[in-house]
């Protein structure tokens, strides 16, 4: 089974880098290029959130709330 980039080297993930890394897999298990089996990969993709760098996180945090000001929420 190919990866398509989803088990990256074993370093902290940006934002950005986790967000490639979801729609890699989803697109791998619609086109079913990825086998259903994936519950575990899926549970691990997932688990990353864990390894944003901290930085990212507080600025992502951040970009959120500004976006649910302007929007009037």
């Amino acid at each position: 089974m190919r990866s398509y980039g989803i088990l990256k080297y074993s370093k902290k993930l940006s934002y950005n880098e986790y967000l490639s890394l979801i729609s890699n897999l989803l697109w791998g298990i619609y086109s079913k290029v990825i086998d259903m089996d994936s519950d575990n990969i899926i549970k691990n993709l997932f688990s990353l959130e864990s390894t944003l760098k901290k930085n990212e996180k507080t600025d992502l945090m951040r970009a959120m709330s500004v976006k649910k000001i302007i929007e009037g929420g």
